[in-house]
């Protein structure tokens, strides 16, 4: 059984597929002195048949709960390939998501993938 990370595992779904078809490992999260914001670096593992991969990000989120990050596609489909994410947190207080079990925090947002590096 692979360790599970100190920071957190989320596990939901990406567009349209099955639950557990999107897995975030957060590997690192720091909050800064102020408390404005959190730095955090994730390894991003998205399941889409062909189109699946594992993606190293780094970026970080603000007080109200929106996240900037960018990284690498390390392996799987467009490997190479940059990535930026952009997301919104939504607490349990305030509805949650669609899809999402009711009462838990969740997060809605997308990921960009560019095109893959040229041999």
């Amino acid at each position: 059984m692979p360790p599970t990370p100190f920071f957190g595992l989320f596990e939901g779904f990406s567009g349209n597929g099955l639950p557990g078809s999107f897995v975030a490992e957060v590997l690192w999260r720091q909050v800064s002195v102020n408390g404005h914001v959190t730095g955090l670096e994730a390894m991003y593992d998205v399941v889409d048949g062909d189109r699946s991969f594992t993606a190293l990000i780094r970026g970080g989120t603000n007080a109200a709960g929106a996240g900037l990050l960018d990284g690498v596609i390390l392996a799987g489909w467009r490997t190479g390939a940059r990535v930026h994410v952009e997301f919104q947190r939504h607490l349990a207080s305030e509805g949650g998501c669609v899809g999402a079990p009711l009462g838990k925090t969740c997060f809605e947002g997308i990921i960009q993938v560019g095109r893959a590096p040229r041999d």
